[in-house]
């Protein structure tokens, strides 16, 4: 029986609702789910359990799966996501379902596929890196706005963020060259 070190945000957006349907799917069909202490390190959790497990299934949002970026490039443990936030852009850029019965499926069928990860400042991450009015926007959107309004508290925090944010100069050092940018 392969065994699945799980990783639930239960805060994530549809993390108190939406996992539970998955996760007994994954157990029917199948998967041995361990689960590490409630609140310990996403990565850290990976690397203390990597000769445990057979894989990763992070349920929650892009947040969470950022959480647990480092624990798997460490271990190169496969990745199950099941789609839990509020946002899900690694979900959506994989085209995998967004509903987390049909993600469990697809972790069930065990296909699997390379993706790359950046990193900045030594901190690695899946899809997309922000900076600037995107940082700002992540900053003040509260899980509450996130909750109540969903994808569209992003436009509405980002539109009040408009208003206050200052423009900045941003140098980008590829290692052959800096690019700078208003």
């Amino acid at each position: 029986m392969p065994r699945g070190l799980l990783l639930v945000n239960r805060n994530a957006r549809s993390g108190a609702t939406g996992a539970d349907a998955a996760l007994d799917l994954l157990r029917a069909g199948g998967l041995d789910l361990i689960e590490p202490d409630a609140g310990e390190d996403y990565s850290h959790a990976i690397r203390a359990r990597r000769d445990a497990c057979d894989l990763v299934v992070v349920g929650g949002g892009d947040g969470s799966l950022n959480a647990a970026a480092q624990g798997l490039i460490d271990t190169r443990l496969p990745l199950g996501v099941l789609p839990l936030g509020t946002g899900n852009d690694l979900a959506r850029t994989l085209g995998l379902p967004l509903d987390p019965l049909k993600a469990a499926q697809v972790i069930l069928d065990g296909r699997i596929r390379d993706i790359d990860v950046g990193e900045v400042n030594g901190r690695p991450f899946f899809n997309v890196a922000s900076l600037g009015l995107s940082v700002e926007v992540a900053q003040r959107l509260d899980p509450e706005i996130k909750r109540r309004f969903g994808r569209f508290g992003y436009i509405f925090v980002s539109l009040k963020t408009l208003a206050t944010v200052d423009p900045f100069v941003v140098a980008i050092n590829d290692g052959t060259r800096v690019a700078r940018a208003r």
